[in-house]
């Protein structure tokens, strides 16, 4: 969950602290025959709970580089993450600057004190050429693996002048 002063937490409901008061509590509900879900035909009533456990906070992220020509006044601003996306056992976050961190070791909430946030450097992979400008200066070489290679040699040609 990312709060909007970018802080970040996060919990696992099927591993560790969280998942035993869950299994806990539905043994509890299992054995109260008034909390038991009968379906009335087009629903299944549920029965609302409280757990007293708070999410793990992640550190906060580290100081970043000042990052040129993004378009984005950088000066006395402060960096904060303001988007999050989740993926195997990793959180990616995207600054209001433009700089983009991973978090890694999400696998369980013991994990969290060895991860940290780390900043991901973009490398871009092909020069500033469109497809349009390529197809333009190269008629006869269309297909998309011939492109490739083109701006491959382009990138060669690049770093030896």
């Amino acid at each position: 969950m990312l709060t909007k002063s970018g802080d970040v937490f996060v919990w696992w409901p099927f591993e560790g602290s969280l998942e035993t008061l869950v299994q806990q509590k539905m043994r509890e509900m299992d054995n109260e025959t008034d909390k038991m879900a009968h379906p009335d035909g087009t629903s299944i009533p549920c029965v609302p709970w409280e757990v007293d456990l708070p999410p793990t906070r992640l550190p906060p992220i580290p100081s970043l580089p000042d990052l040129p020509d993004n378009g984005i006044q950088e000066e006395g601003r402060t960096t904060e993450l303001i988007q999050i996306a989740a993926f195997d056992n990793h959180i990616v976050g995207l600054t209001n600057l433009g700089h983009i961190l991973k978090f890694d070791s999400l696998h369980n909430e013991t994990g969290v004190p060895h991860g940290h946030w780390e900043y991901v450097i973009i490398i871009p992979v092909m020069p500033p050429i469109s497809y349009t400008e390529y197809h333009a200066s190269s008629p006869n070489l269309v297909n998309c693996a011939n492109y490739q290679k083109f701006l491959y040699s382009l990138r060669q040609t690049s770093k030896t002048h």
